[in-house]
């Protein structure tokens, strides 16, 4: 079973993790969203994430300790049966947060390779339509930089690319080329 994971943390200089999205491939959908309340400092995060993560943090139910969420996280993909892989669409940071934050809780049946779903730079019409109309959704409520809300835009992507009858995780073949960008933030 695969697992949609995204992460939103304080900074791409040092990253440090404020929530984590999880959504399995299941039917019915069924997703985890925790915001921790340690680990980092408002000092921490950079000018974006206090403009754009920090105001569409829920509060509530979701906020707590990191070692409470690790067991959280730990025993809810446990919960399911198969062996699972995670999908992610930022190949430096998410799956290394998720697992610092789990450690020795890691589940054993859960693969430490990701499967990594970038569509930038996609230039073939029929996938970046799809991809467009993917994205904006349904759930005019969603927020970007929300974990949980991206995990579930990057579940819609990667079934829009697959309902073409494309393999998601080989879209490489239809980008532009360019060289390669250093990151900024």
């Amino acid at each position: 079973m695969l697992f949609y994971l995204d992460t939103e943390f304080t900074s791409l200089k040092a990253p440090k993790l404020i929530s984590i999205g999880l959504v399995a491939e299941s039917t019915p959908e069924t997703s985890l969203y925790v915001e921790l309340v340690d680990g980092y400092q408002l000092a921490d995060c950079s000018d974006f994430v206090l403009a754009y993560v920090l105001p569409h943090l829920e509060q509530g139910s979701a906020r707590m300790p990191r070692r409470q969420a690790a067991g959280r996280i730990a025993r809810w993909i446990a919960s399911f049966p198969g062996r699972h892989t995670l999908v992610n669409d930022h190949p430096w940071f998410d799956v290394e947060l998720l697992s610092n934050l789990l450690g020795s809780a890691w589940p054993a049946r859960l693969s430490r390779q990701s499967q990594v779903f970038d569509p930038n730079g996609v230039r073939d019409y029929e996938i970046a339509t799809a991809l467009h109309h993917a994205r904006r959704g349904h759930d005019v409520r969603a927020r970007l930089h929300h974990a949980g809300d991206d995990a579930r835009r990057l579940k819609r992507s990667v079934a829009a690319v697959r309902h073409l009858g494309r393999d998601p995780f080989t879209l490489q073949e239809h980008r532009e080329q360019a060289p390669a960008a250093a990151m900024t933030g």
